[in-house]
């Protein structure tokens, strides 16, 4: 989801992307990134990860990506890199493929991670819990870059990994706003499956039990492939319903939807 970051404080005087008022290394944008981890990765416990990856495909070859993010649960975890584009795109997925394919040694990263956890989260877990995870679980794999590139999404995707942006911007007062997009990860709290209805494109039917903690006179925001839609939201005759604010209906007539919610009560069509 296309997303703005304001910093407490941030003032509205006019912002540039940093990128074409002055240059910065990929330093530069990771510790901007470490610093909005709670707005990016809600439902993650997100750490420094500077640990080599063994790739299994060539001998002798290791990368380090740059940060890990843990689900909250414990259940899911994954690795982030963090590139700028002025990178070459060989360059990228030459980490990215011994991210994907490469061994972690499970019993090492938990000992590892447990002492980041306590260190960057306050977090206490236990090294029997870590294990578990790093052994039953291969991480998800995301790109965080400072511009959206689709050479980049299209390679990365055929990995296997996904693409973010984290776009800097800088106001002459020398605080900063924040554009997102892309593939952030989310953690759906409750799921339903809606279907159009016969005779009006604009009208999806909720066809299981579904509620809608935030529905501000009747209306829902749901976001559809990195998009905010609105929809209205009626109930007639026992059955639900959601209708279109807009013009046509973004959803697809030869695709089955799972509408669902994360743990901020943001709501997400995904096709199914």
């Amino acid at each position: 989801m296309s997303r703005i970051v304001i910093p407490e404080g941030a003032s509205f005087n006019a912002y540039h992307l940093l990128k074409l008022v002055a240059t910065y290394g990929e330093d530069v944008l990771e510790a901007h990134v470490r610093q909005h981890v709670s707005d990016l990765f809600p439902d993650y416990y997100v750490i420094p990860f500077k640990r080599d990856v063994a790739s299994t495909v060539a001998a002798d070859v290791v990368k380090r990506p740059d940060l890990a993010m843990i689900d909250r649960q414990f259940q899911s975890w994954g690795v982030v890199e963090v590139e700028v584009v002025d990178h070459t795109l060989d360059h990228v997925l030459g980490q990215i493929e011994v991210f994907v394919n490469g061994t972690y040694n499970a019993i090492e990263t938990a000992r590892y991670v447990k002492e980041k956890l306590l260190t960057h989260c306050s977090k206490r877990v236990s090294l029997a819990r870590l294990a578990k995870l790093f052994t039953e679980e291969h991480p998800a794999v995301l790109v965080i870059a400072d511009e959206l590139r689709e050479d980049w999404r299209e390679e990365l995707e055929r990995l296997g990994a996904d693409l973010c942006t984290f776009e800097l911007y800088k106001n002459t007062r020398g605080r900063h706003l924040y554009r997102t997009s892309g593939k952030y990860p989310v953690i759906p709290t409750r799921e339903a499956h809606v279907r159009r209805t016969p005779g009006s494109a604009n009208l999806l039917e909720i066809t299981s039990e579904f509620e809608f903690k935030r529905m501000p006179q009747g209306m829902v925001d749901i976001v559809f492939d990195d998009i905010i839609t609105q929809w209205a939201f009626f109930q007639e005759a026992g059955a639900r319903y959601l209708r279109f604010a807009g013009g046509a209906n973004p959803l697809g007539s030869n695709d089955a939807y799972v509408l669902f919610a994360d743990r901020q009560e943001r709501y997400y069509f995904r096709r199914n």
